[in-house]
């Protein structure tokens, strides 16, 4: 037979009820800090498993959260990391909640999904995760409904969601300001293409970091593009090319790993290298992880990584609403810059840019 917390109770010599408030969480309840841990390792230790449908009832609370994304159907769900939701689990477990996990193939059957969880309150909350267009109705159909929900992403148009993303925007911006301190004025941008809020963030970023520097943003200086190594080194071959005080000196990346691979591969066949030094062509910017430069030395975003972000949701969002704290609905992290890790070829060795190097 399942413990109950009458043999909890029974165990440590304490009122079934005093037990029962502390393990069902009640507020209000008074008992020492050593009466509750005792209780909740007697617990721990018996294999105390409470009912879920009971413990609702008597709270008002399910004691589960859910995750809801839509598969992206040019992705193998398999290969997929999955960190972040891993990283939610943890952090969900550490307070006493479960996680529930739902992947739809589709937009209609995710929406459907999320109005019979809510007309059935399986959960006391949802973190919604996925495309900006999905979330914006995802969203809107949850704050229809009245039930919490927690985005991954930037939503200026709904300030009252509970969202949290990077800063991108001054994520660029830092990017500039570093490129700038090592003296370059002619900076340019190599940058996604595409409408969502955290492209366009990024662009302005770069806009508003060239201002705050007073260095001008020149439109020939300005690539919008898919993240492609060949397309790259026409871009970086096409500036390179420009008249010397036309050609840029350094470039600022709002976008992925194709683009700097790009950017090394072109500089290799002039025979130069990224690097922080004064007569040495500046990168700064975005990267994914794991990324190592081929030569050279560079500041980037070397680990921003989803996971970071949700586990930022978890305590700077979800727990305080669970607990029923006040919160700031919108969270924006600004990462710092940090030295990215080279595969220096021509010495067959791995270097970092303080210096440090290993076989």
């Amino acid at each position: 037979m399942s413990t109950t917390q009458k043999d909890i109770a029974a165990r440590l010599n304490l009122s079934q009820s005093l037990v029962g408030k502390v393990l069902n969480g009640s507020a209000n309840v008074w008992a020492s800090e050593d009466t509750r841990q005792r209780i909740l390792t007697a617990a721990q230790e018996m294999g105390y498993q409470p009912h879920a449908a009971a413990r609702a009832l008597r709270s008002g609370k399910t004691h589960r959260i859910a995750y809801l994304t839509r598969q992206n159907p040019d992705t193998d769900p398999r290969s997929e990391d999955g960190g972040e939701v891993k990283a939610l689990a943890i952090s969900m477990a550490e307070i006493g909640y479960g996680l529930l996990v739902n992947v739809l193939p589709s937009q209609p059957q995710l929406l459907t999904r999320l109005r019979q969880m809510a007309a059935a309150h399986e959960c006391d909350g949802y973190v919604l995760w996925g495309a900006e267009a999905d979330i914006e109705e995802q969203g809107s159909l949850l704050e229809s409904l009245g039930v919490p929900f927690f985005v991954k992403g930037y939503y200026p148009a709904h300030p009252n969601w509970m969202q949290i993303d990077y800063d991108h925007e001054a994520m660029m911006v830092q990017a500039v300001d570093h490129l700038a301190s090592l003296g370059h004025r002619r900076i340019g941008y190599l940058g996604f293409t595409g409408s969502e809020e955290h492209i366009q963030r990024l662009h302005e970023g770069y806009i508003k970091g060239m201002s705050a520097v007073g260095i001008e943003a020149r439109e020939e200086l300005i690539v919008a593009e898919r993240s492609d190594v060949d397309l790259t080194i026409e871009h970086v071959e096409r500036w390179l090319a420009l008249p010397e005080d036309r050609r840029p000196t350094a470039i600022a990346v709002g976008a992925g790993n194709a683009m700097w691979e790009g950017i090394e591969t072109a500089l290799a066949r002039h025979g130069r290298f990224i690097g922080m030094g004064p007569d040495e062509f500046g990168v700064c910017g975005e990267t994914h992880w794991p990324y190592r430069l081929m030569f050279g030395h560079a500041l980037g975003y070397a680990r921003v990584e989803l996971a970071d972000l949700v586990r930022a949701m978890a305590s700077e969002l979800i727990v305080p609403v669970l607990r029923g704290s006040a919160v700031n609905p919108v969270v924006r992290i600004i990462p710092r810059l940090q030295p990215l890790e080279t595969m220096d070829l021509r010495k067959h060795r791995v270097v970092t840019a303080d210096g440090l190097s290993h076989l």
